[in-house]
């Protein structure tokens, strides 16, 4: 099976290598954004890999800003036209790292042809408050005029701008998600009309905070594709609390050998393909990961 991996980057370049290198595979194409605030040269070793194709826009992607979704639609719109036969595309981070082989990846892939993996969770939920919609989030990514006239706002204690967001999404139901996902090209292709077609709802979510957990679940969950979705393949740790994962260490391995590759599918589990995030100093703990994985095998 042909897959697309989109990968958004913008730290860690060692982190970013050995990801691109595990996902090495004759059927495997990697389209790479490195964000524009980064210097790209640091990147150099995974952009030279045979099997990687670097962006051909570069944004500067702030925390909590449209710009992951634009970084993420422009790598989808790319894929799309480069390669017909791509059946999958994967979006991950540059601080993910394999949790299986490249070719069970693959293998899982081709016996889930018709599955769409990414989280659809209804909004308000206990983690994705309707104030991600409803107020204007202003970031670094928005024109000085503007930040400035929020840090007014700010000043004189007015709060934040309120909008409608039921007019905003065009009647749809809010739905958030993870904001990493695993779609069949049909799925992907279908986000990339939407966006395409529909100006004024990306223009709307310019302005919802951390959007990328809540576009593309928004535009999948109301359409037909919403039946043919499961759980998103990618394991964050979020047991710290807060608004970043923890990271991931060896406390880590023992759950890894029991949710992920083939053990999981022999015990009926929901498997678990890729983990984030990890940094550049982790290259112990990756190995170990691989370690694992390639001592298992198939």
């Amino acid at each position: 099976m042909q897959v697309a991996f989109l990968v958004i980057a913008h730290n860690a370049p060692k982190q970013l290598q050995r990801l691109l290198a595990r996902l090495a595979h004759p059927d495997h194409h990697v389209f790479v954004h490195i964000d524009a605030k980064s210097q790209i040269e640091d990147f150099a070793a995974s952009l030279a890999l045979p099997h990687v194709i670097t962006s051909r826009i570069r944004l500067p992607v702030y925390w909590g800003s449209f710009r992951a979704c634009q970084a993420t639609l422009e790598l989808i719109k790319q894929a799309l036209a480069r390669e017909p036969r791509i059946e999958r595309f994967v979006l991950l981070s540059g601080v993910d790292h394999p949790l299986d082989t490249a070719a069970n990846i693959n293998r899982f892939f081709a016996d889930n042809r018709d599955v769409e993996f990414i989280e659809l969770d209804p909004m308000p939920s206990e983690s994705k408050a309707l104030s991600r919609l409803e107020h204007l989030y202003v970031s670094g990514a928005h024109p000085p005029w503007i930040r400035g006239l929020a840090k007014l706002r700010r000043a004189l204690r007015l709060g934040p701008i309120k909008r409608d967001y039921r007019k905003g999404l065009k009647g749809l139901a809010p739905i958030g998600g993870a904001q990493w996902w695993a779609l069949t090209r049909e799925a992907a292709s279908y986000i990339d009309r939407f966006a395409d077609e529909n100006p004024d709802f990306v223009r709307f979510h310019d302005g919802v905070l951390i959007p990328d957990e809540s576009f593309f679940s928004t535009i999948l969950g109301n359409s037909d594709f919403a039946s043919r979705v499961t759980d998103c393949v990618t394991y964050t740790d979020w047991s710290a609390g807060g608004s970043h994962p923890a990271l991931i260490g060896k406390r880590h391995l023992e759950f890894f050998k029991a949710v992920s590759g083939p053990c999981a599918r022999a015990e009926g589990l929901r498997p678990l393909l890729f983990a984030r995030k990890f940094t550049d100093e982790d290259a112990a703990v990756c190995a170990e990961i691989d370690a694992l994985v390639d001592g298992r095998g198939a």
